[in-house]
């Protein structure tokens, strides 16, 4: 009796746990105008497993997501591999409607180390460092929308930390037709793991590593709409293969299962 009394409230505490999602709340957003870079860090939450730091906001027609990153690596995978934010109105977690993010491939033609004899030069009249480049030919792709405008922004900006920033406005009107209410809804946020840091993959994937060369500079873009070696392995090899693994990045998804909006009291 006693051990079928303990299955039963472990099935309860289970299925309680389970069931009970925290919901977080946006912020309001209080100047449309006002850039992720324009934030103080302070109001972010951070993601210590992925080194991001974001932020959701809403006025009373947008939801704003502001992405921002210090680390020189995480900033590489997410220009080069790209992600995608997916929507659900239903707040269940569903990639129903997303926007992709990444390099247009007709800008990224060459390896990175080959690239940097062909950079244009900025509005100084210098070279335009590779980051730059890449932040200026970001393009976004909408992925589920039944239809879509040109009212969906986004911008991507490096500021004088050298923090790579991004912000995506996007009319609540694509999830939600309620006017004055507080839907909640959920998001993804999904970056797949690039093949190599180092080099291009084959097949002109915008995968490819970066090399900043001459240093950095600031820069910012915004847009909207729509074979095998032969031979045996030796034991060295082996050893490089299995700390290779070990340091393999992972895939990248953060998930927030019920976001609400805010109104503005």
């Amino acid at each position: 009796m006693n051990s079928k009394y303990f299955l039963f409230l472990s099935l309860v505490v289970l299925f309680s746990a389970c069931s009970s999602q925290k919901t977080i709340s946006t912020k309001w957003q209080e100047d449309s105008t006002k850039s992720s870079s324009e934030t103080p860090r302070t109001a972010y939450q951070y993601n210590s497993e992925y080194k991001l730091f974001y932020l959701f906001t809403n006025d009373k027609d947008h939801l704003y997501i502001n992405l921002k990153v210090d680390d020189q690596n995480v900033q590489k995978r997410i220009l080069l591999s790209g992600f995608t934010i997916w929507i659900d109105s239903s707040a269940k977690a569903k990639k129903y409607m997303g926007l992709k993010y990444h390099v247009d491939p007709n800008k990224m033609i060459m390896k990175p180390q080959e690239l940097q004899n062909y950079l244009p030069l900025d509005e100084n009249g210098k070279k335009m460092s590779l980051t730059t480049y890449i932040i200026k030919n970001m393009i976004q792709e909408p992925l589920g929308f039944n239809q879509i405008n040109e009212d969906i922004h986004f911008s991507f900006n490096n500021d004088s930390e050298r923090s790579l920033n991004f912000q995506l406005k996007l009319p609540i009107s694509y999830f939600s037709n309620q006017a004055n209410a507080k839907p909640i809804i959920s998001l993804i946020l999904e970056s797949k793991a690039p093949t190599n840091m180092n080099q291009r993959p084959q097949g002109g994937s915008p995968q490819m590593g970066m090399s900043n060369g001459g240093g950095r500079s600031g820069g910012g873009h915004s847009g909207s709409g729509h074979g095998g070696r032969g031979g045996g392995r030796s034991g060295g090899s082996e050893r490089v293969d299995g700390q290779a693994q070990k340091n393999k990045i992972k895939d990248m998804k953060i998930e927030v299962k019920k976001l609400q909006l805010t109104s503005h009291e």
